[in-house]
């Protein structure tokens, strides 16, 4: 009689899931070389960088405007 915790077990159980992981990499793989799939990503990819780079340019013009050098006619009064 085997116990449920014995070391064999554990071993399929962990194959099953390797074998598992793997089936399902080959079918994204698979629906990836199909055309309709690959151009999703790339749709997908191209928001992403059009988004993040927005964003950089929000930021750094965010940065360079936060201070303010105030006159008060030729004299530098502060920096706000």
């Amino acid at each position: 009689m085997d116990e449920p915790e014995h070391i064999n077990s554990k071993k399929s159980n962990l194959s099953l899931k390797i074998n598992k992981k793997l089936n399902d990499l080959k079918d994204f793989l698979d629906k990836i070389s199909k055309g309709q799939t690959l151009n999703k990503v790339l749709i997908v990819c191209t928001l992403i960088v059009i988004v993040g780079s927005v964003f950089a340019v929000y930021k750094i013009n965010e940065i360079r405007t936060r201070a303010f050098t105030v006159y008060f006619g030729d004299e530098v009064v502060g920096t706000t």
